[in-house]
This record gives C-alpha cells, sequence and structure tokens, in this order.
C-alpha cells in the first residue's frame, strides 16, 4: 500500500529548503499542499494510488515510469520542475551508470545488439561453390 499522501508531503518538505522555489502537489482525492515559498511555478499531479506510490517512492526512475503511464502529471514551468531532481534518487546503479556514459560509450556498448539485427536483414548469398 502507498504512503498517504500527507506522509509524503512531510518527507517531501524535510528534503528541501522551507525558503526554497513555491510549488504546489495534489493528491488523488484532490488534497493540495504547498512547498516552498511564493507563488506556485508548477503543480506536481498525483492522479491515482501507483502514482502516489512512484512519488513516496523518491525514484527517478519510478516517477517517470509514472509520468509515461499518466499516474502522475506536471503543470506549469517543467524545467522548475526538473531542478527539484536532488530530490528523487536513483537506486538502480546499473541505469544511472548507463546514463553518465557519453553517447558514443553507449552506442559502443550497444553494438553487438546493433550487428546482431543488422545481420537478420542482410540478405546472404547461396552456398559458396568449392573447386
Amino acid at each position: 500500500m502507498a504512503e498517504s499522501f500527507e506522509a509524503i508531503v512531510a518527507d517531501v518538505r524535510s528534503r528541501t529548503r522551507s525558503d526554497g522555489i513555491g510549488w504546489r502537489v495534489r493528491g488523488p482525492a484532490g488534497e493540495r499542499a504547498q512547498i516552498g515559498i511564493g507563488e506556485p511555478a508548477f503543480e506536481v499531479v498525483i492522479r491515482n494510488d501507483e502514482g502516489l506510490a512512484a512519488v513516496g517512492s523518491f525514484s527517478e526512475l519510478a516517477i517517470a515510469e509514472a509520468h509515461m503511464r499518466c499516474d502522475i502529471d506536471f503543470d506549469g514551468d517543467f524545467l522548475k520542475v526538473m531542478e527539484l531532481r536532488q530530490l528523487v534518487s536513483n537506486r538502480n546503479w546499473l541505469l544511472a551508470g548507463w546514463a553518465h556514459l557519453a553517447p558514443g560509450h553507449r552506442a559502443a556498448a550497444a553494438q553487438p545488439e546493433v550487428d546482431r539485427q543488422a545481420l537478420r536483414h542482410e540478405k546472404r548469398p547461396g552456398p559458396v561453390p568449392r573447386h
């Protein structure tokens, strides 16, 4: 079972500066909470229990997947949302390492699969005649 909306908001507040950027979070039952000070630059909209669980996990991957499934959404200045990445963690060390490789290194690491795919689509000549 996902943490309660109030528990997640309390955890978020403990991880952020009280004088930081103002933003709002809305829970699946319509409850709202203000984080930081000033006019909210954006709102995190948690649509259901799956979204609540993702936000409560503080996992960057879980939150991204929840966003792709429309379990959570972001209204407002998305660049300001990205400034909050320090709140989340990526516990999957392999995925984190992959993300930090330069694009050329990622391509080199993926090359064996690319080669296998190319071979499947390559037209091969018939048998080589023996002399």
